[in-house]
């Protein structure tokens, strides 16, 4: 589960990349909701698969590293999980 510290840093990050006109809140429950469901199914590799196949700005993937290493600097508690999310974020976009 996302603490508000993590999801503060995750929305700074999609509001400079932005410029302040996209709606976070809007699809912060869908995406953690689609996250929670490649956790729960073993299917976190093919999520990161897919976004990975649908961005092609290095800008944008240098934010989601960012975002991602952001969050581990953040969070104390990373679980196994966690860590193998934030891995493989590393691995493809950093």
């Amino acid at each position: 589960t996302l603490d508000q510290l993590e999801i503060d840093a995750i929305k700074e990050i999609s509001d400079d990349w932005r410029d302040g006109d996209f709606t976070f809140d809007k699809y912060l429950g869908p995406a953690v909701t689609r996250a929670q469901a490649a956790i729960s199914n073993d299917a976190v590799v093919d999520l990161i698969d897919d976004i990975d196949g649908r961005i092609s700005s290095r800008v944008l993937r240098r934010a989601l590293f960012s975002a991602a290493r952001e969050v581990a600097g953040i969070d104390d508690d990373v679980s196994p999980e966690e860590g193998t999310i934030l891995a493989e974020v590393a691995v493809r976009f950093g």
